[in-house]
């Protein structure tokens, strides 16, 4: 009985899954698209989560002290920014200057396309690398029926 639903084994993110996300807000004179490129913005990104994890020890103290406020939702938006610019995003393909010219990817390009994003668009980028339904492999409906396995 153990193995009778391996087949769910393909719906678990691993960290190397990447996905990528077709930032429509953002119009190109080529008319294009920018594309990021990007791991699971949650805890199957080691790195990541362990950042989180050590950010919130200081943000707890504020929760529990009654002083949330607007203030701390932008901090926590614009280490986000730099947090997925380092663990999150691995590429691009799309990115332009001011001039109209694609810019190479980096960490710190990254991170200075993250800074001028709109709030916005920053957290529909937040809410794409952090669902993990974007980075499911996913399994065969047909394959899993003809098992007798849904």
């Amino acid at each position: 009985m153990s193995d009778a639903f391996g087949y769910l084994a393909g719906l678990k993110v691993k960290e190397d899954d990447t996905a990528e996300m077709d930032l429509y807000g953002i119009e190109l004179p080529n008319g294009e698209v920018p594309v990021l490129i990007g791991r699971h913005g949650g805890e199957t990104n080691k790195p990541y989560a362990n950042a989180i994890v050590k950010n919130s020890v200081q943000q707890q103290k504020i929760v529990r002290a009654g002083k949330m406020n607007v203030a701390m939702l932008q901090r926590n938006r614009d280490e986000d920014r730099l947090l997925y610019s380092k663990h999150v995003i691995t590429g691009w393909r799309g990115v332009c200057d001011a001039s109209g010219k694609e810019v190479p990817f980096s960490q710190e390009s990254c991170h200075h396309f993250f800074q001028a994003l709109p709030d916005d668009i920053f957290d529909s980028v937040r809410e794409f690398f952090g669902n993990p339904a974007n980075f499911r492999q996913g399994i065969d409906p047909e394959d899993a029926a003809d098992k007798g396995k849904i």
